[in-house]
């Protein structure tokens, strides 16, 4: 089926990539024990995932949230919307029971 925006397309196409060539990495023992593998291509799929994984950072937020939970579900302090990670997670500090008040064992510290 086709895709009607070509940048969904390139990355699907890399993910795929990555997918079927981790894959492979996993059984690269298996894959070069037969002979359908040599030293070169191992080598040549290893810089391919790790090139694939560049390809993809930028685009590690849109896939994260394409295939996860909404972060409401998760209450993850790294999962914002906005991408401000800092603000939520000191949201999250300050509005924490007991952020501001002393620990029960200050006292010992004193005395």
């Amino acid at each position: 089926e086709a895709f009607s925006d070509r940048q969904t397309k390139i990355v699907l196409t890399k993910l795929f990539e990555l997918w079927a060539l981790t894959s492979i990495r996993e059984d690269l023992g298996v894959f070069a024990e037969v002979g359908y593998l040599s030293g070169r291509t191992i080598e040549a799929i290893r810089t391919r995932i790790v090139s694939l994984c560049g390809e993809l950072k930028d685009e590690a937020i849109g896939i994260i949230e394409a295939v996860a939970d909404p972060e409401e579900i998760l209450s993850s302090p790294l999962a914002t919307e906005n991408g401000d990670i800092y603000g939520k997670f000191l949201q999250m500090v300050r509005t924490f029971p007991g952020t501001f008040e002393r620990p029960a064992w200050w006292r010992e510290l004193r005395s």
